[in-house]
């Protein structure tokens, strides 16, 4: 892989550090094919007609005997993403099997002769990560680096039946005899192999692999052709095939690619950024997540990256939890209810009419063990943080929930199945310096300077990835010799350099990107749709995105491709609302509450938030922008906000809010009647709801006078 640098080949014993779950291991790697299988079938795929590859990322983030001793990043997760892209894009009957965890236990069980006897043993076997000449470097259970010699590897798998083909997308798989490569093909632990000598492009090693089992897959060339064909995708040094060239593999039916065949349940959020550091902390919740029931509890302040950090555990602790991960995002939230309830969602499970969610989601992971991510919380009410506190106080065996929130919370840390993992320090000098190359990498600095500059911030930042982040954007737009300088300057807290450093990013917007900077406080939840953003600011969409894309070239917000919607860090808003003014304020959240209400009204009749999950931010835009809504002298957009969304607030439990907010639009006035009408019948349903059978038919007979 590309910039690797890694010497581990004496620094590591020949041993596993942590024997690890055997039973549960041997339970998910030895159904893995399986589960697949059925996966495709309800698909209405024959695995046993595709090109099958077993695909085994390991991208270990600590080394437990040597905890100094940082090892190299890989973005794995980007990598997966990439070689399925490729993978698609062929268009060939190809299945791409993920194993997790990537255990040499793991793999073992994978390859078993039952999933032979089944039709359904894996043609590939996939690697992707670091290597030596003498082996591979996989990972235990808990995510550390488990260096396997090539002797150890061939001993595992001496049992497994012999694969067609392994590919060994790393550096020095194929320098000698000891490497994997070599050694595969010499011991018949593979008819054919492939491996790389020396160091190859992230990019070109993807596509050579995915045009590779392209080619096999349609069955229309022996293995040493397809081989040169895929090889013209390598730019700099071409890998080296071993074994039989003359292989060719039929019977592969003519269908498009399949994917992961695997599925779990969840709606855990991709990882926004390629994780760096905090390898002790993530192994120590991964030993953590073993001993359930527990409570894993993140605190820090703003920046320090605790969403990354249980982002990052939920994503390689999943494979432990068959009900699946569920996330819920407090930022904006407005109770326990709607996150327990988002919770259930993300599970598909049905809430019944009275039952309180959370009796839902215990029943359903007693039966089936679920991973629960409650992330920001610390906007919440204390009597909020109470009721999720005994929620998770009541979490059985075999589940676990990892929060995250500012302050420490005693009232989740004194629960007794709870762990605090307090973040007070930035990350280490090396994982910082390492952070601030990639960002620099991506957009393309200078390398010559990059690397004292890297070093520079590092040490100056205190490791704190947000203002890494700040500064290396900024590096895009200033010289880096003079923003080194800059650097030198700075002192104080960490709350100081972050403020010393977003001025410096906001120094450098002009005026128009500073006023959509000021508004965007006024969208609670911490991101918005494109449309709610121009709305806010009086302009036509095409004139928001030059706006919107100095401020993410500034690192103050992202773009969400998925949802089509911004994003930003709660520090921004923090900084936007201390800092600066909106020219207009009260006209932009009238716009931006309509623009909003307008999405709504647009829905079918059958839409809510089982179906529609990503409109839940508008949801929480408008209902964080109630009290303000409530101190307008009339109460049209208070009205709007209340009725657009049709059950949405009775389905997520707001009937409590929303009848105060129903009647306040109509003390203050509601200029338009057909709006004052669709008032008078959602009061008449909350009543309704209630069961105040009269006052209901009152409220409804008034809003049949106005829509007559």
């Amino acid at each position: 892989m590309d910039g690797i640098n890694i010497e581990i080949g004496g620094n590591f014993s020949d041993g596993n550090l942590i024997v690890g779950d055997h039973n549960q291991i041997l339970t998910i790697g030895g159904d893995l094919i399986f589960n697949a299988a059925q996966n495709a079938e309800r698909q209405e795929r024959d695995l046993r007609k595709m090109l099958r590859v077993l695909v085994l990322l390991a991208a270990p983030i600590y080394d437990a005997r040597n905890p100094q001793n940082e090892i190299d990043a890989l973005n794995l997760q980007a990598e997966w993403l990439r070689l399925s892209e490729a993978v698609r894009a062929s268009g060939a009957p190809i299945a791409l099997i993920r194993l997790m965890p990537p255990t040499l236990d793991a793999l073992r069980f994978a390859l078993s002769p039952r999933v032979l006897a089944q039709g359904l043993y894996p043609h590939v076997l996939h690697f992707s990560g670091h290597a030596w000449q003498g082996g591979l470097l996989l990972e235990d259970e808990f995510g550390q680096s488990d260096a396997v010699s090539t002797p150890r590897l061939l001993e595992a798998l001496k049992d497994a039946p012999a694969l067609d083909l392994a590919v060994f997308n790393a550096c020095e798989s194929a320098e000698n005899a000891f490497s994997a490569a070599q050694a595969f093909a010499a011991s018949g632990r593979a008819r054919a192999s492939i491996g790389h000598p020396d160091p190859v492009r992230d990019d070109d090693a993807i596509h050579f692999a995915a045009q590779l089992y392209a080619e096999m897959a349609r069955g229309a060339f022996p293995l040493h052709e397809a081989f040169a064909r895929a090889a013209k995708q390598v730019t700099n040094q071409i890998p080296r095939l071993f074994g039989d060239a003359s292989l060719r593999l039929t019977n592969q039916e003519d269908a498009p690619p399949l994917i992961d065949a695997a599925f779990q349940p969840g709606n855990l959020p991709a990882r926004q950024r390629f994780f760096f550091g905090r390898g002790k902390e993530l192994a120590d919740i991964a030993r953590n997540l073993k001993e359930t029931p527990c409570i894993n509890i993140i605190s820090g302040v703003s920046g320090m990256g605790k969403t990354a950090l249980a982002l990052e555990a939920a994503g390689r602790g999943a494979w432990r939890f068959p009900g699946g991960v569920a996330f819920a995002e407090g930022k904006g939230a407005p109770s326990a209810e709607f996150l327990l309830r988002g919770l259930a969602s993300a599970l598909n499970l049905p809430i019944s009419t009275g039952q309180p969610p959370e009796e839902t989601l215990l029943a359903f992971a007693r039966q089936s063990p679920a991973l629960f991510v409650l992330d920001n919380l610390e906007g919440l009410p204390a009597p909020e943080l109470a009721r999720l506190a005994a929620f998770l106080r009541r979490l059985a065996g075999g589940s676990a929930a990892l929060v995250t929130l500012r302050p420490p919370a005693p009232i989740f840390e004194d629960l007794p199945t709870a762990r605090a993992f307090p973040l007070l320090q930035g990350l280490a000098p090396a994982a910082a310096r390492c952070y601030a190359l990639e960002l620099g990498q991506q957009r393309r600095l200078n390398a010559a300077l990059l690397a004292e500059f890297a070093q520079t911030l590092a040490q100056k930042s205190g490791g704190h990835p947000l203002i890494v982040e700040k500064v290396i954007a900024q590096a895009a737009k200033r010289p880096l010799t003079e923003l080194r300088h800059a650097l030198e300057t700075l002192s104080g807290d960490y709350l100081t350099i972050l403020q010393t450093v977003m001025d410096w990013s906001v120094a450098g917007l002009n005026a128009e990107s500073r006023q959509a900077l000021a508004c965007l406080p006024m969208f609670g939840a911490g991101s918005c749709a494109p449309q709610a953003w121009a709305a806010a600011l009086n302009l036509p969409l095409e004139a928001l995105y030059p706006l919107a894309d100095s401020l993410r070239e500034a690192a103050l917000v992202n773009f969400d491709a998925p949802s089509q919607r911004y994003q930003w860090h709660a520090s921004v808003s923090d900084y936007a609302r201390a800092s600066l003014t909106p020219a207009d304020s009260d006209p932009a959240r009238q716009r931006a509450v309509s623009q909003i209400c307008a999405v709504f009204n647009e829905l079918p009749a059958s839409a809510d938030p089982a179906n529609r999950a990503d409109l839940l931010p508008d949801l929480l835009n408008l209902s964080l922008l109630a009290d303000w809504a409530g101190r307008q002298t009339r109460g049209d957009s208070l009205a709007q906000m209340s009725v657009a969304p049709r059950n949405w607030w009775f389905v997520l439990s707001y009937q409590n809010l929303i009848s105060g907010w129903l009647q306040t639009a109509l003390n203050q006035g509601i200029q338009d009647d057909r709006l004052k009408a669709n008032v008078l019948k959602a009061i008449g349903d909350v009543q309704n709801f209630r069961d105040e059978r009269d006052a209901a038919l009152a409220s409804y007979g008034e809003a049949l006078k106005l829509f007559r």
